[in-house]
């Protein structure tokens, strides 16, 4: 049974997994410019699959503050001069 499905039948989140999607999204992220065209829809599914744990999965206050942050990391957005600081750096790992 897959994490997802598991985390669907309240079964708790497991951090192997979530160290797992932390990996895979940095390495996708870390990609050059010219390569990130081909890794958009990847970190689009890596969102989703986030989105779905936080909705319905069971898990520690500390990973959920894990998966937050790695939702935070897989969405693309501008940051204004100085609020940079506000925000988790993408790929930076939580508790680690």
């Amino acid at each position: 049974m897959s994490a997802l499905a598991q985390a669907r039948d309240g079964k708790p989140i497991g951090e192997d997994f979530v160290v797992f999607l932390e990996n895979t999204t940095q390495q996708l992220a870390g990609f050059a410019t010219e390569q990130r065209q081909h890794t958009a829809v990847l970190l689009d599914s890596h969102l989703s699959t986030v989105t779905e744990l936080l909705e319905h999965g069971r898990y520690t206050h500390a990973l959920g503050l894990c998966l937050h942050t790695l939702a935070a990391s897989c969405c693309p957005f501008k940051v204004r001069p100085g609020e940079a600081s506000r925000y988790p750096r993408p790929g930076r790992r939580c508790g680690r």
